[in-house]
């Protein structure tokens, strides 16, 4: 016979494995991992915290590439650290996504000014 407690664990762990990014920010992700674990450990027991940096990782998709492997190199790191660095790593990333989409628009603009100066273009139709 299964135990409550045995159904809570394995739902828990299985909902943490399957956690991933997807289209929400870091700080969402991160708080969503930190609850099922912070769960699993009210269920079960502690929940390791070398398995839940594990588990946040990879559950990063591939934009997050470089920090994944700065972090896995590291010999130790608090979770706030942890933390503070994933959030950075983010908003560094909507930064230069902000003024790749400008130079874009820009770049646009200018080339729409341009074709309507060409000689013979004619703006009526």
């Amino acid at each position: 016979m299964v135990s409550r407690t045995d159904e809570g664990s394995h739902f828990l762990t299985g909902e943490l494995q399957r956690s991933r990014i997807w289209s929400i920010s870091i700080d969402q992700y991160l708080n969503t991992v930190k609850l099922l674990a912070d769960n699993l450990e009210i269920v079960v027991k502690p929940y390791l915290y070398s398995n839940l940096v594990t588990q946040v990782l990879a559950g990063l998709d591939e934009k997050y590439t470089l920090i994944v492997v700065e972090l896995n190199s590291r010999e130790s790191i608090s979770y706030g650290e942890f933390q503070n660095t994933l959030m950075t790593f983010e908003s560094r990333l909507e930064h230069l996504n902000t003024v790749k989409n400008e130079a874009a628009r820009i770049n646009i603009n200018q080339t729409s000014v341009e074709f309507t100066q060409r000689p013979g273009y004619n703006n009526q139709f």
